[in-house]
C-alpha cells in the first residue's frame, strides 16, 4: 500500500478513500454528481481491495485536488483517470502520480504501462512523451469528444525499482 508521504511542493500522493468523493467531485469531475463520483470511487476501492487497481490522489491543503488510477491486466497496466485540478497543473503531481502507479505495476509483475490520450491533446501528449512513452495504438470510442483514443506504452524499468516511493524531497 501506499504510504501518505509529503511531496514538494506542498502535496501528498496517498491512497484514495470515499470522503474524497466531494473534494474530487469540486476539482477533478465537476461535470459530476458527488453521489456518481462517491459511487464509483466505491467501486474502485472495492476493485483494489482484490489488487485488480491502485486508485491514488495528490493531496493540498488536506484536499483532493488529482487522482489518477492504475488497472493491471497480467503485463500490461493501463492507467486512467489521470486529472489535476486547473490550478494545480505544471507542478509535476501529474508526473508524480504516473511515478507512483508505474511503481504500483512494477510490484505486482507488470511490465508495460499504457495511458490514453485524445490525439489532438498536444499538451499532454507532450507530457508523455517526456515520460517516455510511445504511440501504440488507435481506438475509435464514444466516450470522448472527436471519437478516436490513442493508447501510448513504455516498459516499466527494473532499473531504480523503488525509486518513486514516497521519500522526503528537499526540505519540507
Amino acid at each position: 500500500m501506499v504510504p501518505r508521504v509529503p511531496r514538494e511542493p506542498g502535496y501528498i500522493i496517498r491512497p484514495a478513500t470515499l470522503a474524497d468523493a466531494p473534494a474530487l467531485q469540486r476539482h477533478c469531475f465537476p461535470t459530476q454528481s458527488v453521489e456518481d463520483v462517491a459511487n464509483y470511487l466505491g467501486w474502485c476501492l472495492r476493485q483494489a481491495e482484490k489488487g485488480r487497481l491502485a486508485r491514488l490522489v495528490a493531496e493540498v491543503g488536506g484536499e483532493a485536488i488529482a487522482n489518477a488510477q492504475l488497472t493491471l491486466h497480467g503485463e500490461v497496466a493501463e492507467i486512467g483517470s489521470l486529472v489535476v485540478a486547473e490550478g494545480h497543473r505544471r507542478r509535476g503531481i501529474g508526473t508524480a502520480l504516473i511515478a507512483a502507479l508505474a511503481d504500483f505495476a512494477r510490484e505486482r509483475g507488470a511490465q508495460v504501462l499504457e495511458i490514453g490520450v485524445r490525439p489532438d491533446d498536444g499538451r499532454v501528449r507532450a507530457l508523455y512523451t517526456r515520460l517516455g512513452f510511445v504511440p501504440h495504438r488507435q481506438v475509435e470510442v464514444n466516450f470522448v469528444p472527436g471519437g478516436r483514443v490513442l493508447y501510448l506504452r513504455r516498459t516499466i524499468s527494473t532499473e531504480g525499482a523503488g525509486s518513486t516511493h514516497f521519500t522526503r524531497g528537499g526540505a519540507s
